[in-house]
């Protein structure tokens, strides 16, 4: 989800029960919400079935990074794989865009905006029934200013995680919890900072590691909520 003005959009997600996944549970439906007259849900235009993506806000329109679709049918083995999709929805339009696909399929990550430029930290490459899922190493930026915007490389990130939490706060990037490849759930914090292209190591979440697991993270008048 996301929120554009006055309004909150949500996206995709699973309509079937936790970790029981097909290509009719799944949603590709997009939902708005008038946060200043919430009295019902306006469906509008949807795109393909995802699940595990992110969505941001940049200049009054939502853009729609990666996910995972699930390939079987119900009841068949689960074939689930991760995207590449890059997307942008034009809220005056009410239509959806196509732009630059990730360099690879990623889902079970997050995306946070500095500035102009769009971040993506963390998440996996599921790549179908049978073949054994990638965790990313690589962390991707892509400024949306520019002319004609493509996806680059910054330092590699010192951990490997998803289901990860992402935020903007003072003009850096926190990066929060998650599930690590190796570890289990953490409530680790790391911190990038764009004009140094540098990783260092922020203050841990209070709490277990189940706490930083699949968390939400958003910056307000100057401080972070988890």
């Amino acid at each position: 989800g996301a929120v554009v003005g006055d309004a909150l959009y949500v996206y995709g997600g699973n309509y079937g029960s936790a970790h029981d996944y097909s290509m009719e549970d799944q949603s590709g439906d997009l939902w708005k919400l008038d946060l200043k007259n919430p009295a019902k849900w306006e469906q509008l235009p949807g795109s393909a079935k995802l699940q595990g993506l992110a969505m941001v806000e940049y200049k009054g329109h939502l853009y729609r990074v990666g996910g995972f679709t699930a390939m079987n049918k119900v009841g068949d083995p689960q074939d689930l794989r991760s995207q590449t999709d890059f997307a942008r929805f034009n809220i005056q339009t009410q239509a959806w865009e196509a732009l630059p696909s990730l360099p690879e399929g990623r889902s079970s990550h997050d995306a946070a905006i500095v500035g102009d430029t769009l971040f993506v930290v963390g998440g996996w490459n599921l790549q179908g029934k049978g073949r054994e899922s990638q965790w990313h190493e690589s962390a991707l930026a892509l400024n949306l200013a520019a002319e004609t915007p493509e996806w680059k490389t910054i330092t590699t990130p010192p951990f490997k995680r998803r289901a990860l939490a992402l935020a903007e706060l003072h003009g850096k990037l926190c990066c929060v919890g998650g599930m690590q490849e190796q570890g289990g759930t953490t409530t680790a914090v790391a911190i990038y900072d764009p004009s140094k292209n540098a990783w260092s190591e922020g203050p841990a979440l209070i709490g277990g590691g189940m706490d930083g697991f699949g968390a939400s993270a958003f910056a307000c008048q100057g401080a972070l909520y988890v």
